[in-house]
């Protein structure tokens, strides 16, 4: 229904209770007895409220039907009620005249009497003394001010001008006077006085804009005579005035009637408009006379000399939902005879005081023993058919609002009495406090006593609504109210769009009135320069103001003065309430006060208010509004939960982003390195108002407030000096454009110690003041990002170490200085003394009150760190990390720190112009080099134990410097226990990292327990709930003693262990974090570190579900922790532990398997602490079983297993619960997801196999997916043939055979196409099939025929399925096999598969798909080999012995230094040279393996081979695995210096010294096979005996010997020759081991014996030229090519000396290819780090 229907609605219903008057005054003209004369005065007692309700509402139609274009004729509506209305006033005024009659005609036979004595004894008449008019500043009557002043003072003859000037003193008020009040009072001064009047006030311009004001703000007319008679008043009025100033008002005509008639009610507008027709250039004489004459007709046909007084009723809203025509029958019947069926009066069973007087209890059970309707309390019908449509205004619900019962949230409604248990219902007072969800605002009251009506002031304002357009709106003014509010059906009318709020409201007596959950921007015309735009909180009624009408003011004292409400003596709804803080503003003038019977007159920016009381008749009833906003509650409540909530990450939104590059772009340094930066402006600054005048008023009610407390005054001054004095605030010269400045209010902040002397002091400047027309300073700035590190994260690290450091950063904001063209926006006003001219001052630095000060101070430090950090790293760190706001707390681990520390802070600080002061440490050592007035005083506080010990606060934690502990301080003020004060004691504890977790766990679920039963901020609580707090805040004391170690000692320790515990309870749940430490003499200490605990919610959760959420919060607390002890020092492990069984099970499976609530927060979980990390504790031994239950302040003191975790956590791991789960619990299933897929039966079986192959991946659940389908199939088909019967439940196996036979044929109809249809038709297979003799089973699948016919078998094993070798279902029934079967082999899989399929070429299927499992892989890897490569050049080429050489080491070998009696056996080893070219051996004994032992033999092997140009080697760790005998040749030859030495060994001997890579034994193969055939040699000859260095020695040589005589190749072909070529022969021209032969010529000369010597050389090299190197040509191995190893390629490294399973995972991020192009050498990244592998070493995983 539309809002066109609830008018319809409203006009019916008024002319239903119009014609209701009207049958009772016909009753009363055929039978006038006292009882229908009665009965008719008191139901037209409404009658003109009525009749202004109904044309009102005919308005409101006309306008919404000119808006939407819709023509609709309302005159038979009008005609309809305006005739019964007519007759029953004419039957009023008839009742009424002749009982005026008899009263007139004895008062003027009384006059008659009196004159004629009167004029006997006064002979002639004495006219009355002429008054002065008083002149307050108002300049629409300075004329006549001015010429009644002229005529009768100013030009008197008669009087002197001292005589003058008093006069004209008594003349004056308000801002006139106080203009001249400085003056004294001598003849002197009347000229002076008279001139500064003149000066000021007589200026035609200003006199005209006053006067046309007035015209232009005139109040809309209402419908009655005395608003129209002053309607035209103030028009002759300000007309006449404009005219004596010699204006041409005649030529005003079109404009100002255009204006005026603007003003015209509905009604009279178109009785003009009907006017206008007869006079087309209508005048404004001609409009003032018409006003006159509808105003004359309006008093002959309403001729009351005294409004009504309507009697106030609590029914409900006319508005309803209904056609009008059927609710005015409604309510029409029965209308002729009233009887109440309560007390069996004439009136209604609402308008019934016995019924009122009732409970709604009793009211219930009377409506329900007379059957009446529970909506409207009449006969005839129910409230299901009851066209009253009007709900509770309590709760919204379907009834009367007298029978609502539950009414302690919003207080007890009129006449309804408390239902509090132990209360008795009020007999002097009602109220109606209702707040955002209520319905009246106003505290309603009955006195005792009253002496008159109380008129509360109202006003008509012109309010813009959401089509930009005013409108007219009634408003109250009530300073008692902290708050603004609005109607809710006003908002609906001015269109004005709702946001959200949460703000509690407070009444009289600390009543709770609700929560307002919305709120309008409301802005009002300007009027007299001042603009109100404000934020109202909407709420469902206000009330009436007054609440019962009343006769109006004598014309004398109204007469010239503008009403700001005309209506004011009617009872009307109010719109708008306006708070405290519109009321300086509203009021411009000195009041006018009335008498003891008469209201007051205040004037106003919209005119004069009507305030007071007014006439000696009792009052039925007085209202008190006052409304308190108690937003401050919630923003405790946000504080408490916000801390007790683990951090949110934030993320940058595009306002931080855009105050960011705003930093970056405009900040600058000074020559000094001060820094200037500038207002994050935003778009938005273009709109900023006016603020000077606002700023003004603020300035002024403050200078008040200081010229009261002068300590206050002088530490204002002295504030302010200390600005000027450091350049911090200057002069503002001149003004800049308008929107270009912003003036800040200021005001002081201060707190009195107990002997009222101001304790500390701090001057606050408040941005967010609203302009006239404009938005605040700090809506038009970015207010940047959240820089500043979190609380809880500084008091973590300043656990650390052992030796702390605190300082404060002095005047921080202060020391940044503000751009010169954006200081106009800081402007303040200020003045040291009360007599000298306001000055207006600029603040030219960062200031406190500015919504973006945080960020530009917090980034600037920053930006210092980017400048000038490079040189101070501590420094830097302590900035970007340890400080909050304008405080450093850093722990560091010795004082030698400290003190860099320090000196880097003060170095870097005053790079910036920072200073620090208010240094403190826990050593005195570190504050040596700090003066005494840079110190900081700590503070004394009274112990429990009475004693004075020194404390400090450490951002809000108290920090005893004594035995360097943490304590807590709670001063707790005996109050009123309710809601609020327990609320406010539990905040006060502040507890950021959750030491007193289980104490405040307590209160949390006191006050869920108090919003569980429903009770308001300040309602008394039950006895039970008293005695519980009571105990509770009489043990908060006891927290006195609570103290907890600071320092952690993380420099000293071995091990940090993070462990986690996690428990619940139906109340909440909780975590706590404890670290395990353990120091290097072996000590092991246990802290608390950090907890937190949640209740539970409202709505009922599992215990396993609470379990599981405090196992997410515990996980939680761990990753935050380990964030933070992370960068200090390295943590082992990381355990969350539970007792609940359940949730372990969920924690440590996959999250798909759960339902969404788990699996979303084990998936969280397992993100933050790996699955295997969870562990099972006994409930006994969780502490967390602490927090989540609470204990009492006095049981946390001595609770160790909360402060230092479980007894057994101190102790060895092997001691701890095992925390193995137990298999699945019964009651983890039940969170089991259950999956649901949708089947299209329309696509073809082909593609959706295809479709289900592709997106599913496993065998098991393809088949139950084929199941379900089938289930559902099934069931379809049964509902559609009308069977009950369906299936339902878990998948049987038969479900699943079926299924897997669906499988198998849409895999043979793809697959086996040819071969189904060859056998359908009865003929042979083809050749891939006709060796298993296929056949078609009675499914129609094709299976084995075989020869086991006969064989002991069951049908599959004899005659299994065949499958397709490269099918997706094969490869998963392949898959699915090897897993179930924990992954066998390629053999024992093909057996067991065979057994129920036969897969075509099988082996290599199955060895296709099991060759990529990855778990198969690692078991055993293969690594990849690469072709063997092309032997190098130095093997190839000729050239000297020894040139290229090899280097190794073999042994150990036992020896003696000398054969004694008990000689001691050292270990002595071979280090072996091998030549490359001619595979000579060079062996050298080598007595340890040291760097100066090895370059010793390098010596001796240099002096005897000195032909040495390159030495390669490989690393040692080919020997890691030999059973460790060469491990530490391995440490050596790895050992950076064992390196260097011998590279600078060998580079000064101009050898080139080359290592192969890493764990590569076969880059080395030719010294590997000469230390094999050395050992061998060695083993046989001496066995197990233990030689002397002497004889080791010489064997070696025969070793050697033996081993350079070995053949290379025969020396000649014939086979006579038994020679052999030999490496000796290239050393000594024959071998070693050769006899020595007869001389065979003695006679031949040197140089033939030379020309010899180089000829057997020479066909030495020759015969190893072609024959020997002719050996080397085949490749003996290695010879198939390997996948190539490209990069970021996934591999297993194959180590030695370790299972593959223990192999390292890596990826390749490099490779080294040969010359032939293979690559032979990667570099692998491990998580240990980058390491060089050869090829053969790197194990390729098999992904695709």
């Amino acid at each position: 229904m539309g809002v066109i229907d609830d008018y319809a609605f409203t006009t019916g219903t008024l002319t239903t209770k119009v014609e209701r008057i009207a049958v009772a005054a016909a009753t009363y003209d055929a039978d006038p007895t006292e009882k229908n004369k009665r009965l008719f005065m008191v139901m037209a007692e409404r009658l003109d409220e009525f009749y202004t309700t109904f044309h009102d509402t005919i308005a409101k139609i006309n306008t919404y039907n000119s808006r939407n274009g819709i023509e609709e004729d309302l005159e038979a509506a009008i005609n309809r009620f305006e005739g019964p209305y007519y007759a029953s006033k004419a039957s009023v005024l008839a009742i009424t005249g002749d009982r005026d009659r008899d009263r007139r005609r004895s008062l003027d036979e009384a006059s008659n009497v009196a004159n004629r004595s009167s004029v006997q004894a006064a002979p002639q008449i004495q006219l009355p003394t002429l008054k002065l008019p008083v002149f307050s500043g108002d300049l629409r009557t300075w004329q006549n001010f001015t010429e009644v002043f002229r005529a009768s003072v100013h030009n008197n003859l008669g009087l002197s001008d001292i005589q003058r000037h008093a006069y004209l003193r008594a003349g004056l008020a308000g801002e006139a006077l106080s203009l001249v009040a400085a003056l004294p009072l001598t003849a002197q001064n009347y000229s002076v006085c008279w001139d500064t009047l003149a000066k000021r006030y007589d200026h035609t311009h200003l006199i005209t804009n006053a006067h046309l004001e007035t015209l232009f703000d005139l109040p809309r007319t209402a419908d009655n005579a005395t608003s129209i008679r002053a309607f035209a008043a103030k028009i002759m009025e300000s007309l006449g005035a404009l005219a004596a100033l010699e204006h041409e008002v005649a030529g005003w005509a079109v404009p100002l009637l255009f204006l005026l008639c603007r003003k015209l009610h509905t009604k009279l507008r178109i009785s003009w408009e009907r006017r206008v027709v007869e006079e087309p250039l209508p005048t404004i004489s001609y409009f003032v006379d018409f006003l006159n004459e509808q105003a004359r007709i309006m008093e002959v046909a309403c001729p009351s000399a005294e409004p009504s007084l309507p009697r106030r009723t609590d029914r409900g809203s006319t508005k309803g939902r209904g056609t009008p025509e059927r609710r005015a029958m409604a309510f029409a019947i029965g209308s002729n005879v009233l009887a109440c069926p309560r007390c069996s009066a004439n009136h209604n069973l609402e308008d019934c005081g016995e019924f009122r007087r009732s409970s709604p209890r009793d009211r219930l059970h009377f409506i329900r023993s007379k059957k009446l309707c529970l909506a409207c309390l009449r006969t005839a019908h129910f409230a299901g058919v009851c066209p009253r449509q009007s709900p509770c205004k309590h709760c919204n619900q379907r009834h009367h609002s007298l029978l609502h019962l539950n009414q302690t949230r919003f207080g007890p409604s009129p006449g309804t009495p408390s239902e509090r248990p132990g209360t008795s219902p009020p007999t002097s007072s009602e109220t109606t406090t209702a707040g955002a969800n209520g319905h009246a605002l106003a505290m309603r009251v009955k006195p005792a006593y009253s002496k008159g009506r109380i008129i509360i002031a109202t006003a008509i304002a012109q309010v813009l609504g959401g089509d930009g357009k005013y409108h007219p709106t009634r408003i109250m003014i009530d300073p008692g109210s902290e708050a603004d509010f609005i109607r809710r059906a006003c908002v609906h009318r001015l269109r004005l769009k709702s946001r959200p709020a949460e703000v509690p409201l407070v009444g009289l007596s600390n009543r709770s009135l609700g929560v307002c959950r919305e709120y309008v921007d409301c802005h009002f015309q300007p009027a007299k320069g001042v603009e109100i735009n404000t934020q109202a909180l909407i709420i469902d009624d206000i009330g009436k103001m007054p609440s019962v009408s009343s006769p109006q003011l004598p014309s004398d004292m109204v007469a010239n003065r503008p009403l700001a409400d005309e209506r004011y003596f009617l009872a009307a709804d109010v719109d708008i309430l306006l708070g405290a803080q519109w009321f300086p503003y509203i009021l411009i003038g000195e009041p006018i006060l009335g008498t003891n019977e008469m209201p007051s007159l205040i004037p106003s920016i919209w005119g004069h208010l009507v305030i007071g009381k007014y006439g000696m008749k009792v009052a039925t009833q007085t209202r008190a509004a006052f409304v308190r906003d108690d937003s401050d509650v919630g923003a405790i409540l946000h504080r408490f939960w916000e801390i007790e909530e683990p951090p949110v990450v934030e993320h940058l939104s595009s306002s931080d982003q855009e105050c960011e590059d705003l930093y970056c772009r405009s900040v600058k340094r000074q020559p000094d390195g001060r820094y200037v930066v500038a207002l994050p402006l935003s778009s938005q600054a273009q709109n900023l108002g006016i603020s000077r005048p606002a700023a003004l008023r603020r300035f002024l009610s403050l200078e008040r407030r200081l010229n009261q407390d002068r300590t206050l005054r002088e530490q204002y001054h002295e504030f302010m000096e200390d600005h000027l004095g450091q350049g911090h605030m200057v002069p503002a010269p001149g003004s800049p454009p308008d929107g270009n400045q912003y003036y800040i209010p200021h005001h002081c902040i201060f707190r009195r110690d107990s002997k009222g002397s101001v304790s500390k002091f701090r001057v606050v400047f408040d941005s967010s003041m609203k302009t006239l027309n404009g938005p605040s300073l700090n809506e038009v700035v970015h207010k940047g990002q959240k820089l500043q590190a979190d609380i809880v994260d500084i008091l973590v690290r300043f656990r650390f170490f052992e030796v702390i450091l605190i300082a404060d950063v002095r005047q921080m904001y202060r020391n940044i200085r503000i751009y010169e063209e954006h200081q106009d926006f800081q402007r303040i006003l200020w003045r040291f003394n009360a007599e000298d001219p306001i000055q207006e001052f600029k603040l030219t630095t960062v200031t406190y009150g500015v919504s973006c000060s945080p960020f530009l101070a917090i980034r600037t430090l920053h930006q210092l760190v980017q400048d000038e950090g490079g040189p101070f790293p501590l420094a830097s760190a302590a900035i970007m990390h340890d400080t909050f706001m304008d405080d450093v707390v850093k722990s560091v681990p010795s004082i030698a720190e400290a003190l860099e520390l320090q000196q880097q802070l003060q170095n870097l600080m005053n790079l910036g112009q920072f200073e620090l002061r208010k240094w403190r440490s826990n050593r005195p050592a570190v504050l040596q080099q700090v003066p005494e007035e840079h110190r900081a005083k700590d503070d004394f506080v009274q112990s429990f134990e009475n004693e004075n010990e020194p404390t400090a606060k450490i951002l809000g934690l108290i920090w005893r410097s004594t035995d360097d502990t943490f304590g807590y301080q709670i001063a707790s003020v005996p109050r009123r226990i309710t809601k609020r004060s327990i609320m406010s004691e539990i905040a006060k504890i502040y507890d950021p990292i959750g030491f007193l977790c289980p104490v405040i766990f307590l209160g949390k679920c006191m006050l869920r327990h108090l919003w569980q039963l429903g009770v308001d901020w300040d309602e008394p609580l039950p006895s039970e709930i008293c005695q519980r707090w009571e105990r509770f805040q009489a043990e908060l004391q006891s927290l006195h003693s609570f103290t907890l170690p600071r320092c952690l000692g993380l420099d000293q320790v071995t091990s940090v262990q993070l462990h986690a515990f996690a428990d619940s309870s139906e109340k909440g749940y909780a975590g706590v974090v404890y670290l395990r430490t353990e120091s290097i003499s072996g000590q092991v200490k246990v802290s608390l570190m950090m907890a937190k605990s949640k209740v539970a919610p409202v709505k009922s959760c599992s215990l396993p579900r609470l379990e599981l959420c405090g196992i997410l919060l515990a996980a939680r607390l761990v990753q935050r922790i380990s964030s933070l002890i992370r960068p200090a020092c390295p943590i082992q492990s990381s355990t969350v532990w539970t007792d609940s069984m359940v949730a372990l099970h969920w924690v440590t499976s996959p999250p798909h398997r759960w339902k969404t609530f788990v699996a979303n927060r084990v998936s969280s979980a397992q993100q933050l602490v790996a699955a295997e990390c969870y562990r099972h504790v006994p409930t006994t031994s969780n502490p967390a079983d602490c927090a989540s239950r609470g204990l009492l302040p006095s049981e946390i003191l001595q609770h160790s297993m909360w402060l230092t975790g479980p007894t057994w956590l101190a102790g060895p791991s092997k001691n701890w619960p095992c925390g193995a789960l137990q298999g699945p619990h019964n009651e983890s299933e039940v969170e089991a997801r259950v999956s649901t897929f949708m089947i299209n039966l329309t696509v073809a079986p082909s593609s959706l196999f295809n479709n289900l192959l592709s997106r599913l991946s496993s065998y098991s659940r393809l088949l139950r997916v084929v199941a379900w389908m089938h289930r559902g199939v099934e069931n379809w088909i049964s509902m559609w043939k009308g069977r009950v019967r369906h299936l339902h439940g878990h998948l049987t196996m038969k479900e699943l055979d079926a299924a897997l036979v669906t499988c198998v044929k849409w895999t043979q109809e793809e697959a086996f196409a040819g071969e189904l249809d060859r056998l359908r038709h009865g003929k042979p297979a083809t050749q891939e099939l006709r060796r298993l003799s296929p056949f078609l089973d009675s499914q129609g699948i094709i299976r084995v025929g075989g020869r086991l016919k006969y064989a002991e078998l069951s049908t599959n094993r004899k005659h299994p399925i065949v499958l397709p070798r490269k099918h997706k279902f094969t490869l998963l029934v392949i898959e699915f096999y090897h897993q179930i079967h924990l992954h066998p082999g390629l053999s024992t899989l093909h057996s067991i598969i065979r057994q129920s399929f036969w897969i075509v070429a099988g082996r290599a299927a199955i060895y296709s798909q099991i060759s990529k499992c990855l778990r198969c892989f690692r078991t055993n890897p293969t690594p990849t080999q690469p072709p063997m490569a092309d032997l190098p050049f130095d093997r190839v080429n000729p050239g000297r012995p020894f040139e290229v050489t090899g280097v190794d080491y073999g042994g150990p070998f036992y020896i003696t230094m000398a054969r004694t009696r008990k000689p001691r056996i050292l270990k002595a080893y071979l280090c072996i040279f091998i030549c490359f070219k001619i595979k000579a051996v060079h062996l050298e004994l080598v007595s340890e393996l040291t760097t100066e032992a090895f370059l010793a033999a390098l010596t001796r092997f240099k002096a005897r081979r000195p032909s040495v140009s390159v030495i390669h080697s490989d690393c040692g760790t080919n020997f890691v695995g030999a059973k460790r005998k060469l491990e530490e040749w391995a440490r050596l030859s790895e050992n950076n210096d064992f390196i260097n030495q011998v590279s600078h060994f060998t580079t000064a001997r101009r050898i080139d010294w080359r290592l192969n890579p890493p764990a590569s034994p076969h880059f080395g193969g030719i010294w590997e096979a000469n230390i094999k055939s050395a050992k061998r040699l060695l083993a046989r000859a001496i066995g197990q005996q233990v030689l002397t260095y002497e004889e080791l020695s010489t064997v070696l040589c025969q070793v050697e010997a033996t081993l350079n005589s070995r053949p290379l190749v025969p020396m000649s072909n014939d086979p006579r020759d038994l020679e052999a070529l030999t490496p000796a022969h290239f050393l000594c021209m024959e071998p070693p081991v050769a006899l020595p032969e007869p001389e065979v010529d003695t006679h031949r000369s040197l140089r033939d014996r030379w020309a010899l010597l180089r000829g057997l050389t020479q066909s030495f090299w020759k015969r190893w030229s072609a024959d020997y190197l002719n050996t080397l040509q085949q490749r003996n191995k290695w010879t198939r090519p390997a996948p190539p190893l490209t990069k970021d390629m996934l591999v297993v490294l194959k180590e030695e000396n370790a299972p593959p399973l223990s192999w390292r995972l890596g990826r390749i991020i490099n490779t080294f290819p040969g010359g032939d192009g293979l690559v032979r050498v990667v570099e692998v990244k491990t998580a240990h780090g980058v390491v060089r592998r050869a090829a053969a070493k790197v194990c390729p995983l098999p992904i695709e």
